[in-house]
């Protein structure tokens, strides 16, 4: 028998399967979850994972390519780089009929974003039944945004320090420079 996959990426509301549900951990207008990037720094955003079922489960948590079109509607696909900046737990246990919360980290690129970037959380059984003919996953839509802060970035500071290095070898020669200088009166 083959596997087939489910796979679930909607604009809004909890996700669920049979078994499981994935959603944002505080609640956003749009239902997706959004995380500022901050660049060469670390952000975290959470989602809430939920077991439906009286039995353990262990899920695995990954990121994925995912863009999301004019209308809003959320596809997999898309820029694979934002996909290495993104870091979930892996695997999530979940005691029976236990809610959680799971904290995403993004560790952002050395340079600011000039726009959102979209990926998928992806949620699935870490080791679905071998007999299983589906396999159940879901993926909430995520973006990772970029800050306005005007925080300097790790290459943006390399100016800075080489301005105040040049101010503090003006200012040492100054000084030097005075020290030679004979006082009045002196011969």
């Amino acid at each position: 028998m083959g596997t087939v996959a489910f796979l679930a990426a909607v604009p809004t509301g909890a996700i669920e399967t049979g078994s499981f549900g994935l959603d944002v951990a505080r609640g956003t207008p749009d239902g997706r979850l959004h995380i500022p990037v901050r660049a060469g720094r670390t952000t975290t955003g959470s989602v809430q994972l939920w077991n439906k079922t009286s039995a353990p489960i262990d899920l695995r948590l990954s990121v994925a390519p995912a863009t999301v079109d004019a209308t809003g509607a959320a596809s997999m696909g898309g820029d694979a780089a934002p996909v290495a900046w993104v870091k979930t737990p892996s695997p999530v246990h979940l005691a029976a009929d236990e809610r959680r919360s799971v904290d995403i980290e993004v560790h952002g690129p050395r340079h600011r974003l000039a726009k959102s970037a979209t990926v998928a959380i992806v949620a699935e059984p870490a080791a679905p039944p071998a007999d299983a003919a589906v396999i159940e996953r879901v993926a909430l839509t995520t973006f990772l945004e970029p800050t306005s802060d005007k925080a300097p970035t790790v290459l943006g500071v390399l100016p800075w320090v080489a301005a105040a290095l040049l101010v503090a070898v003006v200012l040492a020669l100054r000084a030097a420079r005075r020290r030679r200088r004979p006082a009045p009166g002196a011969p």
